[in-house]
């Protein structure tokens, strides 16, 4: 892990330039674990941040954790030490056989208190991330999910549907009939009563898998969903520069051994026009701002009319809403978001 620190720290030094020294809005500690970096590594990652960059105007510092890593100690060194102000807290559920079945590496006792700790340390702006359409987890034990995760009164939820991968455990449990896969009428039932239950408990349903108090909308997801530049550093980080995205390599050898040689190990995919407007297309529509024809026609003139027809079916289904040109997703297009967001690709 000390090596990969050091490789970590290389990198943010010798990318530095690479965001053309605009001021920083947010930053990010997330994929993987990064809740597994000591104190030490972590305290070195920041110094070099803020000596690399400018940080006076970020808003927002999240760290992504397991409950088990957030000992009273570690946040309250993330408290005291860093500018750490945000948390993003994997809890997934608190029912112990759902945990299991996932393989968490935390008990339904810790998820709990890992919550009661942070509040405890001081952290008032968290997130947490729950995930239903578990096998054999039922609509009762998604809503006994959600009552139990308000008692913590997180500013910030994320509700993920369980993606089943090929060869992965679930894929190959599911294949032999160890367990019954959710069917799609499971998942948009606890789909569609997590977005009036939240909605009736003052939650904002601002992006498909996000919900928000009070405006507290994550600002690094906001940006990238609204196609701001983002570097991103250490094994298979994507950046963007506005034009073009880099792609580093996934594996832990091939990026230390690159990093400790001087290298960048990324691929580079300059984007077409297609591509843009496809990637407008697709992170638009999955949050609250949608996409707009005016935007449309200033950037891709060339598609507004293929974006206007593509649109006009969905539209008549009470799947789009639109005012003032303005597009975005009803609750029940939400549920078939993929399939909307593909037809209106151009290929």
């Amino acid at each position: 892990m000390d090596r990969m620190a050091d490789a970590i720290v290389r990198e943010l030094q010798m990318r530095s330039s690479w965001l053309d020294n605009s001021q920083i809005q947010s930053i990010y500690f997330g994929g993987g674990t990064p809740s597994l970096l000591s104190m030490q590594q972590l305290t070195r990652i920041f110094h070099v941040l803020e000596k690399e960059f400018e940080l006076r105007h970020c808003r927002e510092i999240t760290l992504e954790a397991n409950p088990d890593d957030l000992s009273a100690a570690y946040l309250s060194f993330l408290k005291r030490e860093t500018p750490v102000n945000r948390l993003s807290i994997g809890i997934q559920s608190f029912h112990e056989r759902e945990l299991q079945l996932m393989n968490r590496s935390h008990t339904a006792a810790e998820a709990r208190e890992s919550l009661h700790r942070a509040s405890a340390a001081g952290f008032n702006r968290f997130n947490i991330d729950l995930i239903f359409g578990i096998p054999e987890q039922g609509l009762a034990a998604w809503q006994k999910n959600l009552e139990e995760v308000l008692v913590f009164n997180p500013d910030h939820l994320s509700c993920y549907a369980l993606t089943i991968e090929e060869k992965t455990a679930f894929r190959r449990w599911i294949d032999t009939g160890r367990i019954a896969p959710v069917s799609e009428e499971e998942s948009a039932e606890a789909f569609l009563y997590t977005h009036d239950y939240l909605s009736g408990k003052g939650y904002e349903h601002y992006e498909i898998s996000n919900y928000a108090r009070h405006g507290q909308y994550a600002v690094h997801n906001s940006s990238y969903w609204q196609g701001a530049p983002y570097l991103g550093i250490g094994p298979s980080a994507h950046s963007f520069d506005g034009r073009s995205r880099h792609f580093n390599v996934s594996n832990n050898m091939k990026y230390m051994q690159a990093i400790e040689n001087g290298e960048i190990p990324a691929e580079v995919e300059v984007l077409e026009k297609r591509d843009a407007y496809n990637e407008y297309i697709m992170t638009g529509l999955r949050t609250k701002w949608g996409v707009h024809t005016s935007r449309i026609s200033k950037q891709f003139p060339e598609y507004l009319e293929v974006f206007l027809n593509g649109i006009r079916p969905f539209k008549y289904r009470e799947l789009l809403i639109e005012k003032d040109g303005h597009y975005r997703l009803t609750k029940q297009g939400m549920l078939l978001s993929d399939h909307i967001i593909s037809e209106l690709f151009v290929l």
